[in-house]
């Protein structure tokens, strides 16, 4: 909690409105005098806001609890789960992920391309040929590639990746 020292011992509700920017300090305040009169936890997740008193942007859980304090009467405690790491971890995932499919989407352009050439020199190859047993065995050679092609677009658009429906394929 970065910039805080110079606060310590004012009131609570003029340290948050130093700290956080409206409505956001308001809203905290209502929260707390909420949890102390009712003795309801509050808790908020990934809260994402701009602090008043220093140039930064702040992310945290956090939790407002009432307690017993020594002397019987009630107080809060507020407990922060600074998120600002987590975030970075997940925008690394994020980048990582992104990078995956990029790959995934040129690998799958090569292979097509890489088949689609193939198919089409046994074609031309078949189309050349004097021999109608060789016309016959390229033509065989055609369609197997077509095969694998088929195969190739199921496993990469199918609904569970590297999964193809044997059945719905034949």
């Amino acid at each position: 909690f970065a910039g805080i020292e110079p606060l310590i011992g004012r009131d609570f509700a003029e340290i948050l409105r130093i700290v956080w920017q409206e409505p956001f300090a308001t809203e905290a305040i209502n929260h707390f005098k909420n949890t102390l009169a009712t003795g309801k936890s509050y808790v908020s997740l990934k809260v994402i806001e701009p602090r008043a008193n220093i140039d930064d942007t702040e992310a945290y859980d956090w939790r407002i609890d009432r307690i017993v304090l020594p002397d019987g009467s009630f107080g809060v405690v507020c407990y922060f789960y600074d998120l600002s790491e987590r975030m970075a971890l997940e925008a690394n995932l994020q980048t990582a992920l992104s990078d995956k499919e990029m790959l995934m989407k040129e690998i799958d352009h090569r292979m097509r391309n890489s088949l689609s050439m193939v198919s089409a020199l046994l074609t031309m190859q078949s189309n050349l040929s004097d021999s109608g047993e060789a016309k016959h065995a390229l033509r065989v050679a055609v369609s197997r590639m077509q095969a694998v092609a088929r195969i190739h677009e199921r496993l990469y658009k199918g609904e569970q990746v590297g999964v193809v429906r044997f059945d719905t394929y034949l």
